[in-house]
């Protein structure tokens, strides 16, 4: 991991780009698709949770993500300033603003200051 990765929030359209994200790429797992779209679930999914979204939704997309194989699923709940990581099978983790949030296995090296990520 190189000392330049750094976190750039972006505000058009609820998007959150991470620059060099592209050295974890699923580890040889990812295939390039030949119809231009993927056919398999991501391992990590990363939703941006809106203020009007009902309770419902979040928790059918959970296991939506969890039935086609995906491993993590971090909800990222802006308003609260939070960050919530469901993995398959375990219980879920609450990051707050004072948090890093590791990459753990999927993401090894990898660290999220919600502080930074949360500034205004």
């Amino acid at each position: 991991m190189t000392d330049d990765v750094k976190t750039i929030p972006i505000t058009i359209a609820d998007i959150i780009a991470i620059d060099g994200i592209d050295e974890y790429r699923g580890k040889g797992r990812v295939k390039p698709p030949e119809s231009g779209y993927y056919h398999q679930a991501p391992d990590l999914a990363v939703e941006i949770v809106s203020l009007s979204e009902r309770v419902g939704i979040a928790r059918q997309k959970l296991r939506d993500y969890f039935a086609y194989g995906t491993k993590q699923v971090w909800l990222i709940y802006g308003g609260d300033k939070e960050i919530v990581v469901h993995q398959a099978g375990q219980n879920l983790n609450i990051y707050t603003v004072n948090d890093i949030l590791p990459g753990g296995d999927l993401l090894p090296g990898f660290e999220l200051s919600l502080a930074e990520l949360f500034a205004e």
